[in-house]
């Protein structure tokens, strides 16, 4: 799908910067849900996180628990930031929670 409009408009998505896209899920409400959804897919693709290939990272047991606590830091320090009561959006803390829930599937 091509981007329909702003700075990067006219332009495949996998031509855009992983950064851009997460912004634009986090902040942009007007986006159509197909190019919400294309978006996500994208981000996925890239992030290798598509539940759809049924893969798992390779962690070693033992550092199972590093791991972990690695993403629990990172989501408390990344809701600190973008939590609706601290000025961040409602959609920002959701796509925050699917993250954390997706990297703990890995654990699993």
């Amino acid at each position: 799908m091509r981007m329909p409009w702003g700075k990067y408009a006219g332009r495949w998505l996998d031509e855009i910067p992983l950064g851009y896209l997460g912004w634009l899920l986090e902040e942009a409400r007007f986006l159509t849900p197909q190019l919400r959804e294309a978006i996500k897919q994208e981000i996925e693709d890239r992030l290798d996180l598509a539940p759809a290939r049924g893969q798992k990272a390779v962690i070693p047991q033992a550092l199972r628990p590093w791991a972990a606590e690695i993403i629990e830091t990172g989501f408390r320090h990344a809701a600190r930031k973008h939590h609706p009561d601290v000025g961040g959006s409602d959609a920002a803390m959701r796509g925050l929670l699917e993250a954390r829930q997706c990297l703990q599937t890995w654990l699993s």
